[in-house]
C-alpha cells in the first residue's frame, strides 16, 4: 500500500486543515455505522441459532446464554425472541444502508465542490502569471487539467481514498465482533477475503496504473488533434491532408477505446471473484462446521458467516474497485499536482466585474524604459538588450526592424506582461501592471492575431464589460470609428449577427479592425499596436490611419509597423536589431543610420 500513501499524501496537498476536519468526522461517522452493521450480523447469527434450538436440535451454548442475557432476551418466548432479533437486524442493516447512502453523498459533493473550488482557484494563479509562465502549457492541456485533471484529483483520488477507509474501518468492526463470537470462524474469513483481496490486487493493481497513464495520454492527444485538425482546417483542405488528420484520429480513438474498455473491466472482473469465493467459502464453512461441531453451532456460524458476508463481500469488492479507480485516477493527476506546484507562491487573481470608466484621471501616457534586458527561461541569449527609451505622452511611435529583433517582446515588457531580468519600465510613473490597475482601460492592445468569439460583434467590442445600453451606443460608435458600417449593412442582424468560431465569417482585415474598436472602447491614453492593420487592403489601412492620427496629442500610440507610410508619419522611430536599440529619432535621422531602410519597410 505503500503505493497509496505516496499517492495520497501528495493529493491532499490541497486540502485545508478545515477540510480534514470535516474527513475525520466522516470517519468517525463510519464507526458509528461500522457499530449497526455488526448489530446486524450478531443478530441474524443469533436468530439462526436460536432456530436450531427451538426445534430441539441442539442446547444453547455458553457464548449465546451470555449474549441473550446482555440483550435482556433471555426470559422471553423463543417466538418472541426471534422477532425482536429479527426486526434489530433488519433496522440495523437498513439504518446503516440509508445512512452510508448519505454519507456516501455528502462526500462526494464535498468533494466535487472542492474540485470546483480549487479549479477556479488555479485558474485565477494561472491569470495571475506573466506571459511566460502562462506559455509553458497549451490551451489543449489548461482544458484537460482544469477538466479531467481536477476531477481525477478529487473525485478519483481523495474521495476514493475516503471510500476505501470507510470499508476497512467497516471490515476492522465485523472481523472484531466475529472473533469475539467465533474466534475459528473469524481467522478463517480474515484470511479467506484478506486472501481474495491481495490476490485481485496483485492481479489489477499494476494494470490499473498503467491504464491510468494511458487514459491521460490518450485524452491529451486527442484534445491536440481535435484543436489541430479544426484550426488548421483550411491548410490541411488544400495541402490534401484531411485524410490523415481523420486517420490519425481513428487511430487515438481506437486505442483510447481500448484502454477506457480495459479499465471497465478490471472491477467487473473483482466483481465475479468475489461472488463466487463467497459461494465457496460458505459452503465450506457450513460443511466444516458440521463435521466438527453440534448441528446449533454449525447453523449459528454459518448465520453468522452468512449475515458478515453479505456486508463483507460488497464491502470488499468496493474496496478492490476503489483501489483499481485510485491506481487509474492518481496516475493521471500527474500534470495537475505539477501545475499546483509551480503556482503555490502565485496568489489568485481577484475575480471583479470591470466597470467602463472613460475618464483617467491623473493617468499620463508617458512610458520610460532604463535598461531593460530579458531573456527567456533556461536560455543565455538577451532577448532584449539594455534598451533604454523615453516615450512622450500623446506621440506616435513606430517600432521597426528585422525579423526577430525583439520588437513583440519589447511591446509585452512595456505592458508588464514579462518580467525584466534587468532594468526598469515605468507607465505614467508606475510599473506597468500597477499602472493598468490603477488606472483601468487607460492601456489598451490589439495583437496581430485578434481573439474572437462566436457573438455578435458588438459583444466582441463590449468583450469584459456588461452589456447595458449605454456601452452598445459606445461599442456602435467604434464599430463605425473603425468603418466596419459597411460589413454589418451585408449580415443578417447586422451588428447583432454572430461572426463564427474565432470570427470566421470576417476577413483578417475585419478582424483586425473589430480588434481596434475593441481597443478603443474604454478611450484609452495609451494603445499599442502590434502589427495591427497588417491585414487591411491599401484603402481601408489608410482610413484606419487617419483615425489613429486624430488620436495623436490625447492617447499616445505605440506600433510595430512594417508599412512606410506609417513610418514615415511617426514622432519618434525606434529601431531594433538583434534585441538592441540601434537608434531612435525621426525617420530621417533613423534613416540616415540605417542604410537601406526604404526599402526594408513595405511602400503601400
Amino acid at each position: 500500500m505503500n503505493f497509496m500513501t505516496n499517492d495520497l499524501r501528495r493529493a491532499s496537498t490541497i486540502l485545508t486543515r478545515r477540510d480534514k476536519q470535516k474527513i475525520a468526522i466522516v470517519v468517525g461517522l463510519n464507526i458509528v455505522l461500522g457499530f449497526l452493521d455488526l448489530l446486524g450480523v450478531a443478530a441474524v447469527g443469533l436468530v439462526g441459532a436460536l432456530a436450531v434450538i427451538g426445534f430441539g436440535a441442539s442446547t444453547p451454548s455458553p457464548r449465546i446464554n451470555q449474549l441473550m442475557e446482555f440483550l435482556n432476551l433471555n426470559n422471553l418466548e423463543f417466538q418472541l425472541q426471534v422477532a425482536i432479533l429479527g426486526i434489530v437486524a433488519g433496522v440495523a442493516f437498513i439504518v446503516r444502508t440509508i445512512s452510508s447512502i448519505y454519507v456516501n453523498k455528502r462526500i462526494m459533493f464535498f468533494f466535487s465542490r472542492k474540485g470546483a473550488s480549487l479549479a477556479n482557484e488555479l485558474f485565477a494563479k494561472v491569470l495571475n502569471q506573466n506571459l511566460t509562465g502562462l506559455r509553458r502549457r497549451t490551451t489543449q492541456e489548461y482544458n484537460y487539467l482544469f477538466g479531467e485533471g481536477i476531477t481525477n484529483l478529487t473525485i478519483g483520488t481523495l474521495a476514493t481514498a475516503s471510500t476505501i477507509v470507510s470499508d476497512l474501518i467497516l471490515l476492522g468492526i465485523l472481523l472484531a465482533g466475529i472473533l469475539f463470537a467465533d474466534f475459528g470462524l473469524g481467522v478463517t474469513i480474515l484470511f479467506t477475503f484478506g486472501g481474495l483481496g491481495y490476490f485481485l490486487n496483485r492481479l489489477t493493481g499494476r494494470r490499473a496504473k498503467a491504464i491510468g497513464t494511458k487514459d491521460a495520454a490518450l485524452s491529451l492527444k486527442s484534445y491536440l488533434a481535435i484543436h489541430d485538425s479544426i484550426s488548421g482546417f483550411s491548410e490541411r483542405y488544400a495541402g490534401n491532408t484531411l485524410g490523415s488528420s481523420v486517420s490519425d484520429f481513428h487511430v487515438l480513438k481506437n486505442q483510447h477505446s481500448e484502454v477506457l474498455a480495459q479499465r471497465q473491466f478490471l472491477p467487473i472482473l473483482s466483481k465475479y471473484l468475489i461472488e463466487s469465493a463467497v459461494i465457496f467459502l460458505a459452503l465450506g464453512v457450513a460443511a466444516f462446521q458440521f463435521l466438527v461441531g453440534s448441528a446449533g453451532q454449525a447453523i449459528g456460524a454459518l448465520s453468522i458467516f452468512l449475515g458478515a458476508g453479505s456486508r463483507i463481500a460488497p464491502a470488499v469488492l468496493r474496496i478492490q474497485q476503489s483501489l483499481v479507480t485510485f491506481r487509474a485516477s492518481s496516475k493521471s493527476t500527474e500534470l495537475t499536482l505539477e501545475l499546483i506546484s509551480e503556482l503555490t507562491h502565485l496568489a489568485p487573481l481577484v475575480g471583479s466585474e470591470a466597470n467602463l470608466i472613460l475618464e483617467h484621471n491623473g493617468f499620463k501616457g508617458t512610458v520610460e524604459i532604463s535598461s531593460a534586458s530579458f531573456k527567456y527561461p533556461k536560455t543565455s541569449s538577451f532577448v532584449l538588450d539594455d534598451i533604454s527609451l523615453q516615450i512622450p505622452a500623446g506621440s506616435f511611435v513606430a517600432i521597426i526592424g528585422p525579423s526577430g529583433g525583439g520588437k513583440s517582446t519589447l511591446v509585452d515588457a512595456m505592458l508588464g506582461l514579462v518580467d525584466l531580468d534587468k532594468g526598469l519600465i515605468s507607465i505614467s510613473g508606475e510599473e506597468p501592471k500597477v499602472a493598468i490597475s490603477k488606472w483601468p482601460g487607460a492601456v489598451a492592445y490589439v495583437p496581430q492575431s485578434i481573439v474572437l468569439t462566436n457573438e455578435s460583434m458588438i459583444q466582441n467590442v463590449i468583450s469584459g464589460y456588461a452589456e447595458t445600453e449605454s456601452n452598445r451606443r459606445r461599442a456602435l460608435k467604434m464599430l463605425e470609428l473603425v468603418h466596419l458600417n459597411e460589413i454589418a449593412i451585408a449580415l443578417p442582424n447586422g451588428f447583432d449577427s454572430e461572426i463564427g468560431e474565432r470570427g470566421e465569417k470576417l476577413s483578417g482585415g475585419q478582424a483586425q479592425r473589430l480588434g481596434l474598436a475593441r481597443a478603443l472602447f474604454s478611450g484609452p491614453q495609451l494603445l499599442f499596436l502590434d502589427e495591427a492593420t497588417s491585414a487591411l487592403d491599401g484603402e481601408t489601412e489608410k482610413l484606419v490611419s487617419e483615425t489613429l492620427v486624430k488620436l495623436r496629442g490625447r492617447t499616445t500610440i505605440i506600433t510595430i509597423a512594417h508599412r512606410l507610410n506609417t513610418v514615415k508619419k511617426a514622432d519618434l522611430v525606434v529601431y531594433l536589431e538583434n534585441g538592441r536599440l540601434r537608434c531612435s529619432g525621426s525617420f530621417e535621422e533613423v534613416s540616415s543610420q540605417v542604410p537601406g531602410l526604404a526599402s526594408q519597410i513595405q511602400s503601400k
